[in-house]
């Protein structure tokens, strides 16, 4: 599948950025805008995400061909991949798979373990609304607000409103997205997964996504694992401290250039 991308920079190290759920590449801007004066990047929209195409298809495997088509496609040759939720579960399912490729994997709030989903009254939501009978946004918003009472995750949710031809219509493929998220409830990297490589994993100290004791597991499967906790900020570690993940990720980048 080819995905929309955005590319950021023109030289130095290669870096692919791998946005979560409902999310969409423009989520790193920032970020991104910054890492930029050091790294080359690319950062797409996932399938059934933002301005790519929709497919019936959205399992793990189906979005780490994905970002190895985009690699081929930019001629890169060994890249960091960086992916925050379902984008770190991409990351590491495709350093485990493709090792050869894989610079080094830095993974955003999420561990290697069976997730409970907590987006999925987000998807419900988002399913029961008749979008194309709404006649503007505020009422799309009044209308999430009976399920979704944190206007934070609101503004969040619509971003993948969008209009067409008169009427609204979700962004994101939500009936898909619907079934990846059971899938992402049991996912377990398959026995014997483990990449020798670089490894930085970075979690908020008020997310419950990465757990002290997920450490052990972490250090199973990347035995080089660095684990960074940043305090007081939630799931979305990008949006609440950018100034942290920036320093991490240069920081992390440059230690392995520098080994070489």
């Amino acid at each position: 599948m080819e995905l929309f991308y955005k590319e950021y920079g023109t030289s130095g190290a290669e870096l692919i950025v791998l946005h979560g759920l409902l999310g969409s590449g423009r989520n790193w801007h920032a970020v991104c805008s910054s890492l930029a004066e050091k790294s080359r990047i690319i950062v797409p929209d996932m399938r059934n995400h933002g301005r790519s195409p929709h497919s019936s298809k959205h399992h793990i495997a189906d979005m780490v061909s994905d970002v190895l088509d985009l690699q081929n496609r930019h001629n890169m040759s060994k890249s960091f991949i960086l992916g925050h939720s379902m984008g770190g579960l991409v990351a590491m399912d495709f350093a485990f798979h493709v090792p050869n490729r894989t610079r080094g994997v830095i993974v955003v709030d999420i561990s290697p373990r069976p997730h409970r989903g907590a987006v999925a009254f987000v998807l419900d939501a988002m399913a029961a609304l008749e979008l194309s009978e709404m006649r503007s946004k505020n009422e799309i918003d009044e209308a999430l607000a009976i399920s979704i009472s944190n206007p934070l995750v609101r503004q969040f949710v619509m971003t993948n409103v969008m209009s067409d031809g008169g009427h609204f219509k979700w962004r994101a493929n939500v009936p898909v997205l619907k079934a990846f998220l059971l899938e992402s409830q049991a996912y377990e990297p398959a026995v014997g997964s483990v990449f020798e490589g670089p490894a930085l994993f970075i979690h908020g100290g008020r997310s419950d996504y990465v757990r002290d004791e997920d450490f052990e597991l972490i250090r199973h499967h990347f035995p080089q694992a660095r684990i960074e906790k940043v305090t007081d900020v939630g799931h979305w570690v990008h949006h609440e401290a950018p100034d942290a993940i920036l320093s991490l990720v240069n920081a992390f980048i440059e230690g392995v250039e520098k080994q070489g």
